[in-house]
């Protein structure tokens, strides 16, 4: 019994220490692959993030080419000897004299002005060119197109119109080249212009814009008497 006890206690101790290096073994054979898995997802993760930080602070290459695409503005009036319409953007400056003067600006500077001058918009001063539809639509602002009576020779025709299609087109525009028109019959008026220095026409837009034209309207009733 002795002998017995005695191989049951080596056996119980040869299997306690088969235990114990069996058990590391089996560790030891796991840790590798799961640390190997660790290793990659983390590779793989900052690769995502270094990625993701190169395009916050590069862009994407389509943002970049859109930036540089063009946006035309032209300008819907037409300034006294002198005086322009002044557009101070922050990377350039814009002074339009001409009625149908254009300039050419890239995305980022089309935004500045959308935003930095809004009210020229709205008033008809200036607007974006034909083929920017799109942009501005997206500005929430008119095209040159949307003006469909603004033609070429919009201005130069002013004096030329009959009583009646003056009264027309008057009634035809919008609220900013309403003003337009009486500022300018005002100004050829006042310059001594035949073409605008005409009582019927003067009248006619005197009545259509409740008395503004009446200084120049009493002027020219002065100097016929």
């Amino acid at each position: 019994m002795a002998t017995n006890n005695t191989d049951f206690e080596n056996n119980a101790d040869m299997t306690e220490n088969e235990e114990v290096i069996a058990k590391p073994g089996r560790k030891a054979a796991a840790k590798p692959d799961t640390k190997d898995t660790e290793i990659a997802e983390l590779k793989a993760q900052i690769a995502m993030l270094m990625s993701m930080m190169a395009n916050n602070r590069n862009g994407s290459p389509e943002e970049k080419n859109s930036l540089l695409d063009e946006v035309t503005v032209v300008h819907l009036v037409e300034r006294a000897p002198g005086l322009t319409t002044h557009i101070e953007l922050t990377t350039t400056t814009l002074d339009m004299a001409k009625f149908g003067e254009q300039r050419t600006l890239d995305r980022r500077q089309a935004e500045e002005l959308a935003g930095k001058y809004r009210s020229f918009f709205e008033k008809g001063i200036i607007s974006f060119g034909a083929g920017n539809e799109e942009f501005a639509e997206r500005c929430g602002l008119k095209t040159v197109k949307s003006y469909t009576y603004m033609t070429p020779d919009f201005v130069d025709k002013l004096g030329t119109l009959e009583v009646k299609d003056l009264e027309k087109l008057y009634k035809m525009v919008d609220a900013g080249h309403k003003a337009f028109i009486l500022e300018y019959f005002q100004r050829k008026a006042i310059e001594g212009d035949p073409a605008f220095k005409n009582s019927v026409k003067i009248e006619a837009l005197n009545r259509l814009s409740n008395n503004a034209m009446s200084g120049v309207a009493l002027d020219l009733q002065t100097e016929n008497e």
